[in-house]
C-alpha cells in the first residue's frame, strides 16, 4: 500500500527500527519516525498495548481460519 505522507510510525528503539534500511524505506514513502526514549519503557507502552492486541487478534484468526 502507498500510505499519504505524513504517517507517523511509533517503535522503540530495536536495532531494526534504527538502521539506515528502514530510516530509508520511512523516507521513500515521506513517514516520521517517532521513537520511545531510551531506557523509558512506559513511553511506548499505549502502542505495545495496542499492538499486543492486533497480534492477539491475528494470532485467533490464523488458527480458526488455517489451523483447524
Amino acid at each position: 500500500e502507498h500510505p499519504d505522507a505524513g504517517l507517523i510510525v511509533h517503535t522503540d528503539q530495536g536495532s531494526q527500527f534504527t538502521s539506515g534500511n528502514f530510516r530509508s524505506l520511512l523516507a521513500k514513502y515521506h513517514a516520521i519516525q517517532s521513537n520511545s526514549r531510551k531506557e523509558n519503557p512506559y513511553d511506548n507502552a499505549v502502542m505495545e498495548s495496542f499492538y499486543r492486541t492486533i497480534k492477539r487478534g491475528f494470532i485467533v484468526y490464523c488458527k480458526n481460519n488455517f489451523y483447524s
